[in-house]
């Protein structure tokens, strides 16, 4: 994951994530983090990362919720994110 904003922060992830069927048509899913660490030095990505739960404190945790439908010729989805 990478953001920039007034800085540049990169995290490296890990997520559980759950998919299910409401309809044919209709499908959701949500990921729940497990592990969210900062990267010590954002020019070198794959470099040391702070252990989880310390770093700058931009993300400690991250969980989204995806719903999915098939509908007019296209798919809607629509996003909800939680830190």
């Amino acid at each position: 994951m990478y953001q920039k904003r007034f800085t540049t922060a990169v995290f490296n992830t890990e997520y559980v994530t759950h998919w299910g069927q409401v309809e044919p048509r209709k499908v959701y899913s949500y990921s729940i983090s497990t592990k969210i660490a900062e990267v010590k030095d954002s020019d070198h990505p794959d470099r040391e990362e702070w252990p989880v739960g310390q770093g700058r404190g931009y993300l400690w945790r991250l969980n989204t919720y995806w719903r999915f439908e098939e509908k007019d010729g296209g798919v809607y989805m629509q996003c909800e994110a939680y830190r």
